[in-house]
């Protein structure tokens, strides 16, 4: 068999070897003898295979190389991935990671080089370490690496200092070093090496053929690190220029690739600034070149897809465009778990996020169980991870899902998640106050509205100041990019001194919020409408607070009617504030005597009420709350029959739904309660008294010694109260009691050792 003939044969084998051995886990055992038997002949065709079909050879290769293999096949295999397409091939990152650090291993052993060649290329030999290190997750190798790359560019450079060559080793040296420092958190000093590099490969350029491309790659660093310092029009300047510099080579080859990188990083940094019109024509051109280079080449750009989807996705839900959003943030999380699945060390941060953004997706589209599972699964990818990225990508998890939890009001919930995610925003801020300065003022933003809602106002209130002072200066002058995060911080501090009786100071802080929220509005931000009516809402019950009733009634009409021009495009959350802004106005009316204006307002709630309870979703519980209510106001609008209706149909569909969330909320209970009084009301006490024996049945089996002392006092508060009208009733309408249950519920309120409520 001839030579050809014969790497024809082992091509194709190890190509169909490769394929199985990415299903079946004995394939991979096969495929690894294969190489360890062969690796002299079959190197060269295994390396040519990753190329093309992936993962898992290039694990195998790397298991083979780690082991003896003669020094031939080792220099062999150390040229080979330092050249195109080797250099770029994901399925070869372990692989060369492993030849390049056997040969520095090899070089550093030797006596110490005494000619400058000898020690330049030592010197290039860590840095390149250093790359590949970087590639494969090592973070701290990688620096170290860098470090001594550097020392040793600068000591020959200082050498020669006309010296082209060196100079340009130093600068793409640096230009490393600064990428490790910002990837593990240390801005500040990123910055001060990239901006290093900039003006060594501007200094030096004119001599070296590759200098646009290498500025281009230099001024990219820059503007990602700029934007982590909040400098976002000097980031987007230098985005531009990279650009340009990239669209002025010609765009082909290797060209074509950083074209492509550098229009999505433009496309980031206009995001960053606001300008989200022109970041989605970016980034569009981008994923255009990206979705070509992977047509041709699907294994090498299989991460870069799947990085522009990511970002796609993010910049489709801020235009709220959330079904697009989803299906980009859903391929983005089947390419990074594929890339993850043999190669976790590397991508397995890149997946948490996707599965993190997609979960944040689901949740705003009402698709609240695969929401839960993405962020849960996100949140363990970040806890199992143990590098800078991932700490500050945990946080963003954590504080993500407390937000979801905050939406369908699980305010306890959500604020244990917020704690820990503040937890870690106050490390990151305190290493690099700059880079983490807006971020942990909306994890305090967040905090803040947690402990305002479980009744922490004093604790709310600080932390929402102190979230303000964080946010303002960015959110005033860069509105499109922090607006947001500022209106939502004020928002939240008009809530807490609202809480603590100080009604003026939380009216100015709500109509700053609202003044912002229009701003962006106007601006074409329509994912701020709802914002805007919860904050409109907040303004009318403060002014109502006040006496402000004609300012309480004008704001709230405002809200309502924002949401209805939604053309029924709410999610559950925000029909839940639309049921809210109903039940206040029909409030307003009956303060006014307006009984008919009110009711018209009642019966406008059936539809978003009746949505909210069709399923046994998250806000259920919520939506049997304000059904409660509904018929609290029928009772005070004099409709006893609507008021009933109302109470019968929370009990109908509470039934059996709820059950592990009454323990600690005690609703159904409650509603069983509201029932039975109404039915003794309208004349049928009987029917009263079965339902208030029922609620107290319940009571009395929901009763458990695990409960918290706020919890059990609740619940004896509660049960010593329907018990009450329980007895009042029946004794009135001479129903007989229930023995049986006298007996279980004299038992249960003797066993119960409750703290008086001052004391809680």
């Amino acid at each position: 068999m001839n030579a050809s003939r014969k790497r024809r044969v082992h091509h194709e084998t190890l190509t169909c070897l490769n394929r199985i051995a990415d299903e079946e886990s004995q394939a991979r055992e096969w495929l690894l003898d294969s190489l360890r038997a062969g690796v002299h002949e079959l190197a060269e065709v295994a390396f040519d295979v990753a190329v093309e079909s992936g993962q898992p050879i290039g694990t195998s290769l790397a298991t083979v190389f780690t082991g003896p293999v003669s020094d031939g096949n080792l220099l062999e295999a150390f040229f080979r991935c330092h050249r195109i397409p080797y250099r770029d091939a994901l399925a070869l990152r372990e692989v060369a990671l492993v030849v390049t650090a056997r040969v520095r291993e090899a070089v550093l052993s030797m006596p110490e080089p005494a000619s400058d060649d000898a020690q330049l290329a030592a010197a290039s030999l860590h840095d390149l370490f250093s790359l590949r290190a970087f590639e494969n997750g090592i973070h701290d190798a990688a620096l170290d690496a860098s470090r001594q790359a550097v020392a040793l560019f600068e000591a020959l450079l200082n050498e020669r200092p006309d010296d082209p060559r060196r100079s340009g080793r130093l600068a793409g040296g640096l230009l490393n070093l600064g990428n490790y420092l910002a990837a593990i958190g240390h801005f500040r000093e990123a910055l001060e090496v990239i901006r290093r590099s900039e003006r060594l490969i501007r200094a030096h350029g004119a001599e070296d053929s590759a200098e646009p491309s290498r500025l281009a790659t230099s001024l990219e660093a820059l503007s990602y690190v700029l934007a982590r310092h909040r400098q976002l029009d000097e980031a987007v300047t230098a985005a531009s220029e990279a650009a340009q510099l990239q669209v002025d080579s010609g765009g082909r080859g290797q060209q074509r690739i950083d074209l492509a990188n550098s229009l999505n990083t433009l496309a980031l940094r206009l995001r960053d600034s606001g300008r989200h019109s022109e970041a989605r024509e970016t980034l569009d051109r981008s994923l255009a070149l990206f979705r070509e280079l992977f047509h041709d080449r699907a294994e090498e750009f299989r991460a870069d897809l799947a990085m522009c989807q990511l970002n796609r996705g993010l910049m489709l839900r801020s235009a709220g465009d959330m079904e697009l959003a989803e299906k980009a943030h859903r391929e983005a999380v089947v390419l990074y778990r594929k890339l993850a699945r043999h190669q976790p060390e590397i991508f397995e941060s890149d997946l948490a996020l996707a599965l993190q953004n997609h979960g944040d997706v689901l949740a705003e589209s009402g698709r609240n169980e695969e929401a839960m599972a993405a962020m849960r699964e996100a949140i363990g990818i970040h806890r199992h991870r143990a590098n800078a990225a991932s700490t500050e990508q945990l946080a963003s998890a954590l504080n993500n899902l407390g937000s979801w939890l905050a939406e369908m009001e699980r305010f306890e919930e959500s604020e244990t998640w917020f704690a820990e995610a503040l937890e870690i925003r106050e490390t990151l801020f305190s290493e690099e106050p700059d880079a983490h300065r807006e971020d942990l003022g909306v994890n305090l933003s967040n905090h803040a509205a947690a402990l305002f809602q479980i009744g922490r106002s004093s604790e709310a209130l600080a932390e929402a100041r102190r979230a303000v002072r964080l946010l303002e200066p960015a959110g005033r002058r860069y509105a499109e990019r922090y607006g947001h995060d500022l209106a939502i911080a004020l928002h939240t501090l008009g809530n807490a001194h609202t809480a603590l009786g100080a009604h003026r100071l939380a009216l100015g802080a709500i109509d700053q919020s609202i003044e912002l929220r229009r701003r962006l509005v106007r601006d074409g931000h329509a994912t701020e409408v709802p914002g805007l009516a919860r904050a409109l809402y907040a303004r009318a019950l403060i002014a109502n607070d006040l006496n402000l009733s004609r300012d309480s009634r004008e704001s709230c009409r405002e809200a309502w009617a924002m949401l209805q021009r939604s053309d029924g495009q709410l999610s559950d959350g925000q029909r839940l504030l639309e049921v809210d802004c109903g039940l206040t106005l029909a409030g307003l009316d009956l303060d006014d005597g307006h009984g008919d204006e009110a009711a018209r307002w009642l019966l406008r709630l059936r539809r978003p009420l009746d949505h909210l309870l069709a399923e046994d979703g998250p806000f259920l519980l919520p939506a049997l709350e304000r059904l409660s209510d509904l018929a609290e106001l029928w009772e005070r609008a004099e409709n006893d029959g609507e008021a009933l209706q109302a109470s019968q149909d929370a009990v109908s569909r509470c039934a059996g739904a709820v059950q592990d969330m009454a323990e600690a909320r005690l609703v159904p209970p409650y509603l069983l309660y509201e029932l039975g009084v109404r039915l003794a009301n309208a004349g049928r006490p009987a029917e009263g008294v079965a339902r208030l024996a029922e609620a107290l049945g319940g009571l009395i089996a929901h009763r458990s010694e695990s409960l918290a002392p706020s919890a059990l006092a609740s619940w004896h508060d509660l049960t010593e109260e329907i018990a009450g009208m329980y007895r009042r009733i029946a004794d009135d309408a001479e129903v007989p009691r229930d023995d049986g249950l006298e007996e279980r519920l004299a038992a249960v309120l003797a066993a119960a050792d409750c703290p008086p409520p001052d004391a809680l």
